[in-house]
């Protein structure tokens, strides 16, 4: 379909597909409704001393490009991955508060890492998805997600100070998250981090602005704070041995954007596996652009398919509206003085449950009908990059050191590559057996 043409909505119509649109004013409305569940993007930037305000006009600038690069047909909403976050704590030794001064090698790598899934993605366009879809495999991709979201672990222990009352509030406000997770209302589940970064910030100055329990929260910086104002933009270095322990780490974009296109083929009933190669393209063009400004990676964020389920509003005027909100707010240096207003235990225990939920999606790919437990292939393929990971296994090469999750990534790849498959009757051979 031509680029920024839709098809006006029938009346009677339930499902809004791709090409379609419902009337301009609840296009805005949706696009408006979109951003404010996607807001929870700018967190994952936040933990690793990424400015705000930057990480949002980046998630619209990357929105766009992908709306373009896929011509139309994929609906995504581009946000920051949170798989970097503990690496790029641990490489730039960041405090977890204020700008991260260490960043401008990490966005060398980062530019690096859009480059190749650019590249993957022209590739894939060329030759087909098969070839990629053999390798990185169910049992590949859980076992990377699960190291990845254990590895994570230490980021909320590191949010608060060690104080009675940091602890309390981590708590409350992961509880908030756990309670507006499993709200019966669609919207609420829909908004969970949202909310409960603002419930959790609203307790926070009642029980230190109003009872003096904590250091009370102070608004002077948000009343300063310009409306219209563009963010200062940071050149990245590059720097081998920071690109090749980030690098690994771009598997996991390109298996998010990948089951991203794949669900939005089921959702619409339409065969979309011709797109994998172009949203590929756009993923890694929006990350290339975002780590040349200073901006932290992007990917197709998970939250998309829960509101398109919701909604049943596939649109991707929608999309576009919302990209362009999105490099509003980015535009505006109030925003990004809100988001920084946000108490570190609060931050700390929203991402103690979203962080969790990375490693319960690996899990659930490792129980899913694509992988078969029984078979000691599969148990290898999972065993030996566990143990790598959480043994925190570094392998130095000259100036380059790769540490657990990377050496555990390169090896769930290679293994899926050279073990020999066999026949599921092999599965009497388990490795794991009940009667042990």
């Amino acid at each position: 379909m031509p680029l920024f043409h839709w098809t006006p909505l029938p009346p009677d119509a339930i499902d809004c597909n791709v090409d379609q649109r419902p009337s301009w004013a609840r296009t805005v409305a949706l696009g408006a409704q979109y951003l404010v569940v996607m807001l929870g993007a700018t967190v994952g930037p936040m933990l690793m001393g990424f400015d705000p305000n930057l990480a949002m006009l980046m998630c619209g600038v990357a929105t766009l490009v992908f709306y373009v690069t896929t011509s139309g047909q994929v609906p995504s909403f581009m946000g920051c991955s949170s798989v970097f976050i503990g690496v790029v704590v641990t490489l730039t030794a960041y405090a977890g508060h204020g700008p991260n001064a260490g960043l401008d090698r990490v966005l060398g790598a980062v530019v690096v890492g859009g480059l190749l899934i650019c590249l993957l993605g022209m590739t894939m366009h060329r030759m087909g998805a098969g070839w990629v879809l053999r390798v990185l495999t169910p049992t590949v991709n859980g076992s990377i997600l699960l190291l990845v979201g254990a590895s994570l672990a230490v980021v909320p222990a590191r949010m608060q100070s060690g104080n009675a009352f940091d602890k309390v509030m981590l708590f409350l406000t992961a509880a908030l998250v756990a309670a507006f997770y499993s709200a019966r209302s669609v919207r609420v589940r829909q908004t969970a981090v949202l909310l409960a970064l603002l419930s959790g910030t609203a307790l926070h100055a009642v029980l230190a602005n109003g009872l003096g329990w904590a250091t009370p929260l102070s608004l002077q910086a948000v009343r300063q704070a310009a409306w219209i104002g563009m963010p200062a933009l940071r050149p990245p270095e590059l720097h081998l041995p920071t690109v090749l322990t980030l690098l690994p780490l771009t598997v996991v974009l390109v298996v998010e954007t990948l089951s991203h296109v794949k669900a939005v083929g089921d959702m619409t009933g339409r065969d979309l596996r011709g797109q994998m190669g172009p949203a590929l393209i756009g993923d890694g063009l929006g990350t290339v652009l975002s780590g040349g400004a200073g901006g932290p990676p992007m990917t197709s964020y998970a939250e998309n398919v829960g509101i398109m389920m919701a909604t049943r509003v596939y649109s991707t005027a929608v999309l576009v509206v919302a990209a362009l909100l999105a490099v509003g707010l980015g535009l505006s240096p109030r925003f990004g003085a809100v988001l920084r207003l946000i108490p570190a235990p609060v931050l700390g225990g929203v991402v103690m449950v979203v962080f969790g939920t990375i490693a319960v999606a690996g899990i659930r790919l490792l129980v899913g009908p694509g992988t078969d437990l029984r078979q000691p292939r599969t148990q290898l393929i999972i065993a030996v990059p566990l143990m790598l990971g959480a043994g925190h296994f570094s392998l130095k090469v000259g100036d380059v050191t790769l540490d657990g999750i990377a050496i555990a990534s390169f090896a769930a790849i290679a293994l899926e590559l050279l073990l020999p498959r066999r026949p599921s009757a092999a599965s009497s051979g388990d490795l794991v057996r009940s009667d042990r």
